[in-house]
């Protein structure tokens, strides 16, 4: 594709048809509305200008040399620079080709102030190439010239104007011609880098570019670009650009509320409360509001007082980095904002970023420092609250009441950029927003205030709304109300106010879903139906969902996307989860739960009354209902599902609310014992040994070592330096354990579950471990694989050396989605086996046995004497 255009790239400024230059970051508007100067170019004939600068012509080509087929970057520029209201005009490149043929590129101008430009070529020919630059030179007649409006520093102007008293010549100038060579190879570029399998950390280092796809942030406030489509990632209950977990392994939890069963003389009552979970992962670094008890002065004497604090501490391991206290309005999203070069418009190398956590908060705008959470702006705002579409772009919903009109609502589409306390130079669009209609029923009319944005679709820009119809009275729900307003013109699109006679029956406001020009909604007949967003039509009711069960919907939806045309809504159901596809209404899958005898009424599978997420091809949902009844339904779970086809990817006890995605790790707070959860892959360790003796030759030996979970586990630590910690789950005490032990080590090791399930028929495997020898020549061995215990993690594996020497005996685990690779080595040292001694053959002496008779006898005799003796006092007693 790229062989086949010559120029793929010229300058980004140019002015040749427009008379003059704009300043980088100005409006359209700008340049309508100022006087347009007339074009730079040549000394016109007969000219004679006050002042004439000579200039000096410059050219670098690279690289040099080149493959066939390969980019070539040629940079331009003369010197000096002008200023920042000119520009230098028609610059050309000559080119002679290999085979004698001759190009020219250009005329085009240069960017501004800096006389420079660039552009790439793709040679087609292999050979030496000759290039050469020719400036013209720029004449610059004495006048008004369009300057920054707000500029800033020491080549500001106090208006949008820049006026040169006098002319000025920049004369023209040349390079020498440049050789360049193309080969038939291809030059070799920096290595790309290939995404991360194993256990990875932050920072990220710069050189790892390719690694943006998985290195998002939570939440994601930017715009999602899918194929053509721009998807709205809180519509679709969606975080791009991350990595999810593939297994229930907990790299660590903590405690961040009481629950649980109480006991005692409460029954099988329990306490259900969330611990919550991070509202930001920036950076490997997650933010979130929690209580402690901090120990302040209070009139003089140290006392431990209960405070909310705003903590930031590690994703990987809960190390807590700070806590801060007074602060009134924690951040909610974070804020990339671009800082670019406004001395070199076109500078790229200049651009940088700053990174804010901000919030919008009772009429303030925030902004602090992700490392220290310091503040760096506190401004009033003249409004209260605000959607974010696309940081640092957001929309505000106000109303500016007037005389007769109560109800006056404006769109505001403004940038929390920069530092200005001015709210109007934010402002980008304000726009009369659609007003609500009136819905009459037996003739009582409501009205229906606009409070907030609305479900939006980005995309199709729209926003839809949807309440339930309540005119004052004992009534509570006679109907359903919609209306759909355009976001680019604040228009109403259409009305729908008659659901209280139609048969769809629409479960209600919560209910619906707005994406891919679409807006859906659940339906007591258990069916989805849906309408065009733009006109109110009605496209399809879905097929039913399963009786009974189906008929009930959560309030949380989600949507996501296959592909550019197909994409699916995503609903959790009180008998299980489907997917529907947007263009049809057909079921694309459909998941359940079967659940266990007695515990739940919902036709034996789990009640999914919550909200799903999804992130990395995943879909996570947990088990509950509307309004959980005591004692809690025992067995709810987590569960990670396939997005594309529903299958199930892991599951573990508890009904965890999936929260933060980010670099791999989920975090889930659970309402069952008040911990929030880190999923995601831990860090291993494996050790190994041989014999510490020298061994001989044609020995067999032991090798045996271990593979164990080096992640944190429980917090408590971290939290109070002197609690102790579970002994189960002290870091490098579990055993790391294979895919399918996962789900029963971890609701052994941190939920109270027996070993072998709660059913006593599960056991554990552990993971595999590659044994290798390395003689002293360097002969690499392939001892074998063998698998650890799953309960200690330990293995072991006999092996004969097959040669003297000293060996090098290494044991490697590769890891998995659970756990990182690691590996560890021993020596192990073979001598000659001993030699045995030769036998001496040697002639035999006779043997003399008198002496042995003689002992007999005297022992025989003394024998005898005894007796007599023993029998005469016998006798004598008789």
């Amino acid at each position: 594709m790229l062989a086949s255009v010559a120029v793929i790239a010229i300058p980004k400024a140019q002015a040749s048809t427009s008379g003059f230059q704009g300043w980088h970051g100005t409006t359209a508007q700008d340049f309508i509305d100022w006087p347009r100067t007339p074009d730079l170019g040549p000394l016109p004939s007969g000219v004679t200008p006050a002042y004439t600068i000579e200039c000096k012509a410059y050219m670098s080509i690279s690289p040099n040399p080149i493959g066939m087929g390969q980019l070539w970057l040629v940079n331009l520029w003369t010197s000096p620079g002008d200023y920042h209201a000119f520009y230098m005009a028609d610059y050309s490149v000559d080119i002679i080709k290999p085979n004698g043929d001759t190009e020219t590129i250009g005329p085009y101008d240069s960017y501004v102030a800096d006389a420079t430009a660039w552009f790439n070529y793709i040679p087609d020919q292999t050979g030496t190439w000759q290039f050469k630059f020719n400036s013209p030179g720029t004449y610059l007649p004495a006048g008004k010239y369009w300057d920054s409006p707000t500029g800033s520093g020491f080549m500001s102007s106090a208006d949008a104007n820049f006026t040169l008293g006098a002319s000025v010549w920049y004369s023209s100038s040349e390079t020498e011609w440049q050789n360049v060579t193309v080969q038939n190879d291809l030059v070799s570029s920096y290595p790309p880098t290939a995404l991360p399998t194993d256990y990875w950390n932050r920072p990220i280092y710069p050189d790892k570019r390719d690694w943006y796809p998985i290195a998002g942030n939570y939440p994601f406030t930017g715009a999602y670009y899918f194929g053509t489509r721009t998807l709205y990632a809180s519509n679709y209950q969606y975080t791009p650009y991350v990595e999810a977990p593939n297994t229930c392994h907990i790299a660590w939890r903590r405690m961040g509320s009481v629950a649980g069963l109480i006991g005692g003389e409460q029954y099988q009552y329990s306490l259900s409360s969330s611990p919550g979970s991070p509202t930001i992962i920036y950076g490997g670094r997650c933010y979130q509001t929690v209580n402690k008890a901090i120990l302040q002065n209070v009139n003089g004497t140290p006392t431990m007082t209960p405070t909310s604090v705003w903590e930031c501490y590690d994703l990987r391991t809960g190390q807590v980095y700070w806590d801060l206290t007074g602060i009134t309005a924690p951040p909610t999203f974070i804020s990339y904002e671009k800082a670019d070069s406004e001395t070199v418009p076109g500078a790229g190398a200049t651009n940088g970023y700053s990174v804010y956590l901000t919030a919008i908060s009772g009429g303030r705008l925030y902004k602090y420092s992700p490392y220290t959470g310091a503040v760096s702006l506190n401004i009033s705002i003249p409004v209260s609250s605000a959607t974010v579409t696309n940081a640092p772009y957001v929309l505000s919903l106000v109303n500016y009441p007037i005389a007769g009109k109560p109800q006056n609502y404006h769109l505001i589409n403004w940038t929390i950029f920069g530092s200005s306390t001015t709210f109007s130079t934010r402002i980008i669009s304000n726009i009369t927003y659609g007003q609500m209609a009136p819905y009459t029923q037996a003739g009582v009319t409501t009205y229906y205030n606009m409070t907030s944005i609305g479900n939006l679709d980005l995309d199709a820009g729209i926003a839809v709304y949807s309440w339930w119809a309540t005119p004052p009275g004992p009534q509570w729900c006679i109907g359903h109300f919609m209306q759909a307003v355009d976001l680019r013109t604040g228009q109403t699109l259409w009305i729908d106010s008659n659901n209280d006679t139609t048969t769809e029956n629409i479960q209600g406001a919560g209910f619906g879903l707005v994406d891919r020009g679409k807006v859906a909604f659940g339906a007591h007949d258990m069916a989805w139906s849906c309408w065009d967003a733009r006109t109110g039509k009605k496209l399809w009711t879905s097929e039913q969902f399963d009786y009974p069960w189906g008929a009930w919907f959560p309030y949380n939806l989600a949507s996501y996307s296959y592909n550019d045309t197909s994409g699916a809504i995503l609903t959790s159901t009180y008998e299980g989860i489907y997917a529907v596809d947007w263009e049809t209404g057909h079921i694309i899958w459909h998941w359940q739960d079967p659940t266990i005898p007695f515990e739940e009424p919902y036709g034996g599978f789990g009640a999914f009354f919550t909200g799903l997420k999804s992130a990395d091809g995943k879909v996570y949902a947990y088990n509950g209902e509307h309004t959980p009844g005591q004692p809690l339904t025992r067995n709810w779970r987590t569960y990670c599902l396939n997005a594309t086809t529903g299958e199930e990817i892991w599951e573990i006890v508890g009904p965890m609310v999936p929260g933060a995605f980010a670099d791999g790790y989920m975090a889930a707070a659970c309402s069952y014992d008040g911990y929030t959860y880190i999923f995601g892959k831990g860090l291993s360790d494996t050790s190994v040994s041989a014999p510490v003796t020298t061994v001989a030759s044609g020995t067999s030996v032991l090798i045996q070592g271990s593979v164990m979970d080096m992640s944190p586990g429980d917090q408590g630590s971290f939290q109070n330096p002197v609690a102790p910690l579970d002994s189960r789950s002290k870091q490098g005490t579990v055993p790391c354990v294979s895919k399918d032990s996962m789900k029963t080590m971890m609701e052994y090791v941190y939920e109270q579950k027996p070993i072998d399930g709660i059913w006593h028929n599960e056991s554990i495997t552990g993971v595999p471990v590659d044994i290798t020898a390395i003689g002293a020549d360097g002969s690499v061995i392939d001892i074998g694989t063998t698998t650890t215990n799953g309960y200690y993690g330990t293995f072991a594996l006999a092996w004969t050396p097959p040669a003297e020497g000293v060996y090098t005996i290494m044991a490697s685990f590769a890891g998995d989605d659970s756990y990182g690779s690691s590996s560890a080595a021993t020596a192990l040292n073979i001598v000659p086996a001993p030699t045995t001694a030769p036998t001496q053959s040697t002639t035999a002496s006779p043997v003399d046995y008198m002496p042995t008779l003689t002992g007999i006898l005297a022992a025989v005799v003394v024998a005898i004497v005894v007796s007599v003796i023993a029998l005469a006092v016998v006798l004598r007693k008789h």
